[in-house]
C-alpha cells in the first residue's frame, strides 16, 4: 500500500460518524479496494474528493507524488 492509497482509505473512514459507524466487513473491503487502486480516489464521493483534494493541497503534494511512499 502507498501513502495514495492510504490517505484515500482514511477519507473513506472518517464520513458519516467516522469509523465507530463502520463495521469491521465494510472497513475490510474499503482497504482492500483502496490498495488494489493505482488511482483510489476513485472509490470517493464528491464530497470525500473534495477533502482529498483539499489534503493535497493543504500540504503541497500531488496524489502522484503520494505514490512514491510505500508503507
Amino acid at each position: 500500500m502507498n501513502l495514495r492509497q492510504a490517505i484515500t482509505f482514511c477519507v473513506l473512514m472518517q464520513g458519516n460518524g467516522g469509523i465507530l459507524t463502520k463495521a469491521p466487513s465494510y472497513v475490510l473491503e474499503k482497504l482492500l479496494s483502496a490498495s488494489m487502486m493505482s488511482e483510489p480516489e476513485a472509490l470517493l464521493d464528491p464530497n470525500n474528493l473534495s477533502v482529498f483534494r483539499q489534503y493535497c493541497q493543504q500540504w503541497g503534494v500531488s496524489p502522484e507524488s503520494l505514490e512514491e511512499v510505500e508503507i
